[in-house]
């Protein structure tokens, strides 16, 4: 399925972005390059559809878990605010973090949250 198509005069007969479908798979062609507001929604439109729920820590945060442990780590020189993972205890600061409520890293900070329920 041709899902769009160039936006210039001389290529717009030919397939910027398809998608096609083959029994339990999916494979996606991007041959063009986005602005990062459209290529985000093509990615998460491409996760989505294979079942893969996007994550909100993006660059410059990193998200790793380890069992219970949930490692936040921000590289970069500002601080960065995203919704937290899991609820559970900041074992750096021994704060109460709660799910999806806005926990902001350090400039090169990391939080490290115990989940509360594992």
């Amino acid at each position: 399925d041709v899902l769009r198509n160039y936006d210039d005069p001389h290529w717009s007969a030919y397939a910027a972005l398809t998608h096609n479908r083959c029994q339990n798979s999916h494979a996606w062609y991007l041959g063009c390059d986005l602005e990062t507001e459209a290529l985000k929604t093509v990615l998460s439109d491409a996760a989505m559809t294979a079942g893969i729920q996007a994550p909100a820590l993006r660059w410059p945060l990193v998200y790793r878990r380890r069992g219970k442990h949930h490692f936040i780590m921000n590289f970069s020189d500002r601080p960065v605010a995203a919704p937290a993972p899991v609820s559970g205890t900041d074992v750096l600061t021994n704060r109460v973090i709660a799910e999806g409520q806005t926990l902001t890293v350090g400039d090169w900070g990391a939080a490290v949250i115990e989940q509360a329920e594992y």
